[in-house]
């Protein structure tokens, strides 16, 4: 989770590259394939408010209760938040999604963080891209259930996933700056979209996750 955080507010790709390392190298495969894989819990400030730059301190729990965040704050969380997302989406472990994140409820810490589900205020935007995240699981279950390793790259982190004969590569950038990603025989993960022999701009802060035929992993 504070890795996750760390890398979509700017931590360098080596520095979060180790980090994951660290914890890979550490724990049993088969523990780490099924422990939750966290951005926001019952504990916690709603991960929106933590991703959105917003200043807290010096206010009181009443003033954060009624607190939200500005529209530009709010641009800045939601973009982060997809990273994010895709990031606790395709690393090892089981992501677990603490109720209304995937629909941008906001919250400060507990208990302000566990107001009633919003029905009224659904961004249908972020949870479009939460349910995109889940079918890409259920369509490569086979690669998230299989061996993890980074692939090197100067600027964007850039991690694998093998198993069952699929191939998942996660390619993120938070640089702050375009990044250009040549991409040969594979598809947008998420969209199903041929990206064959194509050069996908990655945003400031963006990601691109890929579906490769197995035979590339033998390249």
């Amino acid at each position: 989770k504070e890795l996750i955080i760390a890398y979509v507010k700017g931590d360098s790709a080596k520095v979060v590259r180790d980090g994951i390392a660290a914890i890979v190298d550490h724990y049993p495969a088969q523990s780490l394939a099924v422990s939750m894989t966290l951005l926001g819990t019952h504990d916690t400030m709603r991960i929106i408010n933590v991703l959105s730059g917003k200043n807290y301190n010096g206010t009181t729990k009443a003033e954060r209760r009624e607190s939200s965040l500005s529209e530009d704050e709010r641009g800045l969380a939601v973009g982060r938040l997809r990273v994010a997302s895709a990031m606790q989406y395709t690393l090892p472990g089981v992501p677990t999604v603490y109720y209304g994140d995937e629909t941008g409820m906001q919250g400060c810490e507990d208990p302000l963080n566990r107001a009633c589900f919003e029905w009224d205020k659904i961004d249908s935007d972020i949870l479009s891209h939460y349910q995109s995240l889940g079918a890409m699981r259920a369509n490569y279950k086979d690669a998230f259930c299989g061996d993890f390793s980074f692939v090197s790259h100067e600027k964007l982190l850039i991690f694998e996933r093998k198993g069952g004969g699929q191939i998942i590569r996660a390619v993120f950038n938070n640089t702050g700056l375009p990044v250009n990603y040549a991409v040969d025989r594979a598809v947008n993960a998420l969209t199903g979209q041929s990206l064959s022999g194509t050069q996908v701009t990655l945003e400031g802060c963006d990601f691109l996750v890929l579906a490769y035929p197995f035979e590339h992993g033998k390249i």
